[in-house]
Order: structure tokens, then sequence, then C-alpha cells
């Protein structure tokens, strides 16, 4: 598909490259049918002597912001954005995730996930909007 080898350019994800399979089925939908196989079975072999806990985070958070931010409609977007501020996920968390993390987690630790996280999805942003303000027709 030739649409997708300037579509996906790694050069945007951060880190292991998480959440290049969100950018690639929501590339496939919009140019035409996502088939999904519930019966699909994947091995995913992964190295994690590496793995640093905070920057993961930031990577995560930023991957998931520029992907969304590509896809979405201007409406979802500004949906999305106060829904990982206010209330939030794994990938980014908001203020009432930092929240429920303080119980199990411990304040400082939850912090600094909550501050990795702002700080990813402030730079997937900032990649969108440097990607795009080049080009702005969607891909």
């Amino acid at each position: 598909l030739p649409f997708l080898d300037k579509a996906l350019s790694s050069e945007h994800h951060l880190g292991n490259g998480s959440q290049w399979e969100l950018d690639l089925c929501l590339h496939v939908q919009n140019k035409g049918k996502l088939i999904f196989n519930p019966e699909l079975k994947v091995n995913h072999y992964s190295n994690h002597s590496h793995f640093n806990r905070y920057l993961n985070q930031r990577n995560n958070a930023h991957n998931i912001v520029y992907v969304l931010m590509k896809h979405f409609s201007w409406d979802r977007k500004l949906a999305y954005l106060c829904y990982i501020i206010l209330i939030g996920n794994q990938q980014n968390i908001g203020l009432l995730k930092f929240l429920s993390l303080i119980p199990r987690l411990g304040a400082k630790d939850s912090y600094h996930l909550f501050l990795n996280s702002c700080i990813g999805a402030f730079f997937g942003l900032k990649t969108y909007r440097k990607t795009y303000r080049k080009n702005p027709m969607r891909v």
C-alpha cells in the first residue's frame, strides 16, 4: 500500500514506536475497509532490560496524542484533550487518574508518571503541529 509509506513515517513515533498499530488501522480505515479477526494471535518479542518507566510513559503519551491528533476531527481533538487533562488513562495520566494512582504507587511515583505523561502529551501536540503546519492536508 504505497499511501502508507509516507503516512506511517516512523520519524514521529518516539521510543519503541508504540501506537504505530493504531496509526496503521486509522489510515487503512480512512482508505477502505478494515477487517478485524478476533482469532489473530500476535507474539511480542521485547527486550525490557533498558526499560525506563518514566521515559516510556512520556514516549507513549507523545505517540498516542500525535496519532489521534492526526486522525481526529477538530471536535474530537478538543474532546480528547479535555479527557486526557481531566480524567486520563494509562497512556495519558490526567488529574483523576493521578489521584487514583497515589494510594497504590505513592505520591512521588504518581507525580513523576503524571509529569512525564503531561510532557509527552505536550510534545505530541508539538510534533503534530510541526508536521501538519508544513503540510496542512490530512493524510
